[in-house]
């Protein structure tokens, strides 16, 4: 038998990589007298190019509500692999998903894993959960977790997207063409 062709990429993966390398090229580059390694030129383009990256209302406020979505996830380590895949594959802002997804910095993760324990326990048993210092991590403290995460998740990141929406569609102008 012959060798197959290998899998080729879902259209829309492949239209939005090449939508961003269009973008790329079409970010300005600004002229910088002492630039190490051409460093600021670069970061003058990636600004550029994430202000301008999937930026309407609608899908910035997708950005942070996925963002918040991966945060809240249980898979610690994997939030960047996931904001960025996710991010491609729904075709928003990934600065903006990875941004949002630092919700689950070191000072706010306790109150989050507190609070998708005890909704996974609301949801599991029908009542919260008693935690304290001096009892171990039980094995089915990761089901409540992975099945509190949702919800808090929503609760968290609908109020947030719908804010992110307000904000950005203030900031646009009139006369600003709506982006998709």
């Amino acid at each position: 038998m012959g060798e197959q062709p290998p899998a080729e990429a879902p259209r829309g993966l492949r239209a939005e990589l090449r939508n961003m390398r269009r973008l790329w090229a079409e970010a300005p580059t600004p002229h910088s007298g002492r630039d190490l390694l051409g460093l600021r030129r670069n970061l003058a383009r990636l600004a550029w190019f994430v202000r301008r990256e999937h930026s309407s209302p609608g899908r910035l406020a997708a950005a942070v509500l996925v963002g918040i979505f991966v945060g809240c996830s249980p898979f610690f380590g994997l939030h960047l692999v996931l904001c960025l895949l996710v991010g491609l594959l729904l075709r928003l802002n990934k600065l903006i998903v990875y941004a949002a997804a630092n919700i689950s910095l070191p000072i706010f993760a306790p109150l989050l894993i507190f609070a998708c324990l005890q909704a996974g326990s609301l949801l599991l048993t029908g009542s919260f959960r008693e935690l304290s210092l001096e009892r171990p991590p039980e094995p089915d403290d990761f089901v409540y977790w992975l099945c509190g995460w949702p919800p808090v998740a929503l609760a968290l990141g609908v109020p947030a997207a719908g804010l992110t929406w307000l904000l950005a569609r203030w900031r646009q102008s009139p006369s600003e063409p709506v982006q998709p």
